[in-house]
């Protein structure tokens, strides 16, 4: 066992289940060396190897893997090597794995950048909140249960996010309940007083661009009673990649702006590049009182 080893057995652990390229771009300089090192620690029992059926045309099946017993003992001891972890389905394996691409290729394009860290990274029941929604006249409580809570760090300044990995099976009347949700969540501060957060963006990656486009069109519904759409940034899953993963942080996202039209956006706010040193410049070049250089003040201007 090398420490490499136990670095792939805590990823896998963290992660649930995982496929060969995706620990590849974790862990491996190739995929053909984790495609070797994986297959010997199935055969020693530290992980669990399973086949993901696919069907007729779409290629060649391929390998998932999940933390065996022997492998969590060995990152986490006994007692962690003895809870009993909840089967996926097929359906939620598929989604499982659509989060995990999604988190790897932000822990990538975090890793690759200068001054973008990934500060936090949360899923399961306990993000649960409950939301007012206002349907005629009457208010209901609706559970909202986010794919996954994360929080990106720049400079000093922390930015908050709620993922929904939509595979396109939701009805689209339920997306938008679910988004009314957010934006009440949003309004009433709950999301404050559950996680410590002034205010967060809402991400929806969805599984085509045409399902993207059906999403807008449903959300510009919502213009009339909500006035910070703006906060719903929508993208498609084949807008980036485990190849590409900085394109995640690039102007992939759509929001629909106070008018309703469609804009392109980045995932980080465009101010939040500029420092406080920047917008102090900035503000003194605008009422034409520039910071002296040289001990003197110049013309403005």
């Amino acid at each position: 066992m090398t420490e490499r080893d136990k670095v792939i057995l805590t990823k896998i652990a963290d992660y649930r289940i995982l496929t060969t390229e995706q620990i590849s771009r974790l862990c491996f300089p190739s995929l053909s060396r984790a495609r070797k090192r994986l297959l010997q620690l199935c055969q020693h029992g530290y992980l669990k190897r399973i086949v993901k059926p696919i069907r007729m045309g779409e290629g060649s099946s391929m390998f998932l893997y999940l933390p065996a017993r022997r492998g969590l003992q060995l990152i986490s001891g006994d007692a962690a090597s003895k809870k009993t972890r909840k089967r996926l389905s097929s359906f939620s394996t598929e989604h499982a794995l659509a989060i995990n691409t999604f988190r790897i290729c932000l822990e990538l394009a975090t890793c690759g950048s200068k001054d973008i860290f990934l500060k936090s990274w949360k899923g399961g029941r306990e993000l649960m909140m409950k939301a007012g929604i206002k349907d005629k006249g009457i208010i209901r409580q609706i559970s909202i249960i986010p794919d996954a809570y994360f929080a990106l760090k720049q400079g000093e300044r922390a930015f908050h996010y709620f993922l929904e990995m939509d595979r396109g099976t939701a009805d689209l009347k339920r997306i938008t309940l679910k988004s009314r949700g957010y934006l009440n969540i949003w309004n009433d501060k709950i999301a404050q007083a559950k996680l410590g957060m002034r205010s967060f963006r809402l991400l929806y990656v969805t599984a085509s661009d045409k399902r993207l486009a059906n999403i807008i069109e449903q959300l510009r519904k919502l213009k009339s009673h909500h006035h910070r759409l703006d906060l719903i940034l929508m993208t498609a899953a084949d807008r980036f990649s485990l190849a590409k993963p900085s394109r995640l942080l690039d102007p992939i996202w759509n929001i629909l702006d106070t008018e309703g039209n469609i804009r392109e956006t980045g995932l980080l706010p465009i101010t939040s590049f500029k420092s406080s040193r920047q917008r102090e410049e900035n503000h003194h070049c605008a009422v034409q009182n520039p910071i002296p250089v040289n001990g003197t003040p110049g013309p403005g201007g």
